[in-house]
């Protein structure tokens, strides 16, 4: 494991790594910066990374993460929310690794949410009446999921029920 730091110009060095396989994973330094932008890219030279394991070497082009700040977002209602707790997961597997990616909330006194900022993308969505099993969630849960399309710029809908 390997941390980099950003420079002024929004340049990132990560030093003495070695060749082999990894898996890049930014973390955003906040939870202001975490709510405010949303992981959109990680690419080596031209090909999308995101999400996959790559082979690092001498020889591999330049890294460029991409953050963007024109998400989506999700507003619902839980019926009997109660103190419950609404978890968003991408749909796709590879991006279920990354913490950034998975959105919770919690109800007002009214059983409404809302998650703005979004990564556009494939959803499942849960509400869970205590701490949600998070590691594998998606796969061990996907039946019960309701599905929720996030897009740029826009809320979708969604009416969950307690888990």
């Amino acid at each position: 494991m390997r941390d980099g730091s950003i420079d002024a110009k929004g340049e990132f060095s990560v030093t003495r790594v070695m060749e082999g396989q990894y898996r890049i994973v930014p973390l955003l330094g906040d939870v202001a910066s975490m709510y405010s932008y949303y992981l959109a890219s990680i690419r080596i030279a031209e090909r999308e990374v995101l999400g996959e394991t790559v082979e690092l070497t001498a020889a591999s082009g330049p890294i460029t993460i991409l953050f963007k700040a024109d998400g989506g977002g999700v507003r619902g209602t839980v019926e009997d929310c109660g103190s419950a707790r609404v978890v968003l997961v991408p749909q796709e597997r590879a991006l279920q690794g990354f913490n950034d990616l998975i959105r919770h909330a919690a109800c007002d006194a009214s059983g409404h949410f809302e998650m703005s900022n979004m990564r556009p993308g494939e959803y499942y969505a849960y509400a869970f009446d205590q701490q949600p099993p998070i590691k594998d969630l998606a796969e061990l849960l996907v039946h019960h999921a309701a599905r929720v399309t996030v897009r740029s710029g826009e809320f979708s809908g969604a009416a969950l029920r307690v888990m």
